[in-house]
């Protein structure tokens, strides 16, 4: 069953079969069109379905470069954003969890796991406003992170490295 409203669902249909069309007119196949803008085969079937609509203008523009639509699928889904814009706009906005009484950050959901009665008046608090098990904790993993993204001896460190873990079994921090 879809989430979004029928309208933004037909007008995904539309764009998807508007897609396909000018696909099917071209000699190109699924398989090429994904090649030419850098998708998967299946994501080009399921937007054609309308099951899938990509958010980027830069696919768009692709794939009306590569079937020769001469701006007609990129007007096409310039009309689908502002419409997604305009339901968003329009659409009543969910209260924030804050106010539902669950928790809203990150830092929150973590005590609610560690500290269920929720009290945390009793732990003591760094001048972060972090209490000290979960600074602590979060030391922790920071140290692990490094330790596995150190560069090698001689290597320098690369911009990022934090980013891409390397793919080496986790560490355990040392008791002593």
């Amino acid at each position: 069953m879809s989430r979004r409203p029928n309208d933004i669902a037909e007008l995904h249909r539309s764009i998807g079969e508007s897609l396909a069309s000018y696909r099917e007119a071209s000699p190109l196949s699924q398989g090429d069109l994904a090649r030419e803008t850098n998708y998967h085969r299946t994501s080009i079937s399921h937007i054609e379905a309308g099951r899938q609509f990509p958010t980027e203008r830069v696919f768009w523009e692709r794939v009306d470069d590569a079937l020769s639509a001469d701006g007609a699928l990129v007007n096409q889904y310039e009309r689908v954003t502002a419409a997604n814009l305009a339901r968003e706009r329009d659409s009543p906005r969910p209260m924030p969890n804050a106010a539902l009484g669950a928790p809203s950050t990150p830092l929150e959901r973590f005590n609610m796991r560690c500290y269920p009665s929720g009290s945390t008046e009793d732990r003591p608090m760094t001048p972060f406003g972090v209490d000290l098990p979960t600074m602590h904790a979060m030391s922790a993993a920071f140290q692990i992170a490094a330790q596995e993204n150190e560069p090698a001896p001689g290597e320098a460190a690369k911009a990022g490295d934090l980013l891409r873990p390397q793919q080496q079994p986790p560490r355990t921090l040392d008791p002593s």
